[in-house]
């Protein structure tokens, strides 16, 4: 009758019948797209309008999309009543980073400085602008909302 609670004991202190918890699931932050969908997100035309009265306007066209880059072209700009010949502009590329950050400086091909300068989000048919400015001015001022939407794919 003795071997009976040096067995109960030999066994607890091994461990047995204990059981394993499984190593923490590894989790990730990155909410980027899988490769291939960006390029569903981003292609198509796009364009920048105050949500009140006023201006300036901006529409691009994004040709296409590769890994983390893509390039695309001004295809309308109005500043107040005065529209620009959208082959003022050079082509432009712009790059994307983690979670869907989009970059883009686009360049008049005349003046050696950006005309516009933007960064923003990816959201499925709009841009959550973080960045816009034209000519050097900052047009994300307090009390200026700007709409940034898909017009087409």
């Amino acid at each position: 009758m003795r071997l009976l609670p040096l067995i109960v004991l030999g066994a607890a202190a091994l461990g047995c019948g204990r059981s394993e918890r499984p190593p923490p699931a590894e989790t990730s932050t990155d909410t980027s797209p899988p490769p291939g969908e960006q390029s569903t997100l981003l292609e198509g035309r796009w364009e920048i309008t105050p949500v009140a009265a006023g201006g300036p306007f901006l529409a691009v066209a994004i040709d296409s999309v590769a890994n983390d880059a893509f390039s695309g072209r001004v295809t309308w700009a109005m500043a107040g009543n005065v529209a620009e010949d959208p082959a003022r502009f050079r082509r432009f590329r712009g790059e994307i980073t983690a979670d869907t950050l989009a970059t883009i400086t686009i360049y008049d091909k005349v003046l050696a400085s950006p005309t516009y300068e933007i960064s923003f989000v990816i959201r499925e048919d709009t841009w959550e602008l973080l960045t816009y400015r034209w000519g050097g001015e900052n047009m994300l001022t307090p009390g200026r909302r700007w709409e940034a939407k898909r017009i087409t794919r």
